[in-house]
């Protein structure tokens, strides 16, 4: 669900609304892939690659293509099963930079974290 209620404007609100629902989709729906799914060797979407500079990732968790760049890493964790250093090797960061990224939104974090607990696993730390 996306609400928002603390701007003036009410077109303000409804496009702050939208992106909160966009993260929470994001967050909350993932559809099973397959290495199939991916052309091989894997292209992030452009928002990724303008966004990556000498294997850092930047962009403002306010900026509108966030949550779909959550979504897109997401989706490739779950492929990997929670295992972040070959999504990292997809996407040409580094574990820490990925780790970073997860983090600007705590929730996708925490639930790869609490994945990996259930699993045996050490959390990542940000």
């Amino acid at each position: 669900m996306g609400q928002a209620s603390e701007r003036r404007s009410q077109k303000e609100n409804l496009v702050k609304a939208l992106f909160r629902l966009r993260l929470n989709l994001a967050l909350d729906h993932r559809k099973p892939l397959e290495d199939s799914d991916f052309e091989i060797p894997y292209h992030p979407g452009p928002w990724w690659e303008s966004r990556l500079h000498r294997g850092r990732m930047r962009i403002n968790p306010e900026h509108k293509d966030f949550p779909s760049a959550l979504a897109e890493v997401l989706d490739l964790v779950a492929l990997h099963q929670d295992d972040l250093g070959k999504v990292a090797d997809w996407l040409s960061v580094s574990i820490s930079q990925l780790v970073k990224f997860l983090a600007i939104e705590p929730r996708a974090l925490s639930a790869i974290n609490r994945r990996r607990q259930q699993a045996g696993l050490r959390p990542y730390r940000s």
